[in-house]
């Protein structure tokens, strides 16, 4: 979406009495097409239509700003004035920079509009006969006498999840984490048995475990899972691995009370449109509340600074 208009009659007025004076940026550090920009535009076009519907005329322009792992968005938005007028796509790249520190900037350089989403990790094995395991204590036990492969796409910000697992499990120690640039070459792997599971997101492996090619051994998540009720959750087993791609919308800190106030309000009401709820049970991304206000988001980015450092330690040997 290069741009959404709006209204054709001047600014309109809201609850707080804030709104847009000129045309909006959401800045998203990742390429077009990936889950972040797709999340973002599904959101923006709904959000742009309230917009009208309120009488402010502007835009809401989508702008893709890659590389440095998102530092060069970040950058971008952190040059512009904390106006309101410019907000930025958080997938993986404030949490995982400080706790590399490659950022130049801290949290407190941040302030939190919302979370949109927050997905769920899968834990998956082999679905062949004769090969995989049979279920995730029989997987846990194993790690716990020999050393297994535990396949990511990505770095650091892919690590996180095997560590809270292996962490929780207490397997760490045993947990060889193999990482793939490329999610097909991984799921081939896991298939055919050259490496013991991975994890991914339902989105992404739903196709071939329904095809019997893949097992789905455990789920991230603190409760019962629809149509995936006899896959173990981490409530059901006491291994208390959750992390999820969290994204968020957040702007420079600075950003008026009024203005991030203006903006939740606005996601929150786009993402509860028809056309948003049919995105997101179509991506499985119902599973659980996306939704969580801005501060209480920077609340859980300080959490992953933690998390990231150890997965850090880990992946790196």
């Amino acid at each position: 979406m290069a741009g959404c208009t709006s209204g054709s009659n001047g600014g309109g007025s809201s609850d707080n009495g804030w709104t847009p004076e000129r045309n909006v940026t959401i800045v998203v550090p990742w390429g077009a097409g990936g889950g972040t920009d797709l999340a973002v535009r599904q959101v923006a076009e709904p959000a742009a239509a309230i917009l009208e519907e309120r009488d402010v005329n502007v835009q809401i322009n989508v702008e893709n700003i890659t590389g440095a792992g998102g530092l060069s968005g970040a950058s971008n938005v952190l040059n512009q004035p904390a106006d309101g007028h410019i907000i930025f796509a958080d997938t993986n790249v404030i949490a995982p920079n400080i706790a590399q520190e490659k950022a130049t900037f801290t949290i407190d350089d941040w302030v939190g509009v919302c979370r949109v989403q927050y997905d769920t990790s899968f834990i998956f094995t082999t679905g062949r006969d004769g090969g995989g395991y049979e279920d995730i204590n029989a997987f846990v036990e194993t790690a716990k006498r020999e050393t297994i492969q535990f396949g990511i796409t990505g770095g650091l910000d892919s690590a996180a999840f095997p560590v809270e697992f292996g962490q929780a499990a207490g397997i760490l120690d045993n947990m060889e984490i193999v990482s793939y640039d490329d999610a097909g070459q991984m799921e081939s792997d896991v298939i055919t048995g050259e490496i013991d599971v991975a994890y991914g997101e339902l989105v992404e492996i739903r196709e071939l475990e329904s095809e019997g090619e893949v097992k789905l051994l455990f789920a991230g998540l603190d409760k019962p899972i629809e149509d995936f009720e006899d896959v173990p959750t981490a409530k059901e087993t006491g291994w208390d691995a959750q992390f999820g791609v969290q994204r968020a919308l957040v702007a420079k800190a600075g950003t008026p009370d009024e203005a991030v106030s203006f903006w939740t309000n606005v996601v929150q009401e786009a993402m509860a449109t028809d056309s948003y709820k049919k995105f997101e049970s179509e991506n499985y991304l119902d599973i659980r509340d996306g939704f969580l206000p801005g501060d209480e988001h920077m609340e859980n980015v300080k959490e992953q600074v933690g998390l990231f450092k150890t997965a850090m330690e880990e992946f790196r040997g």
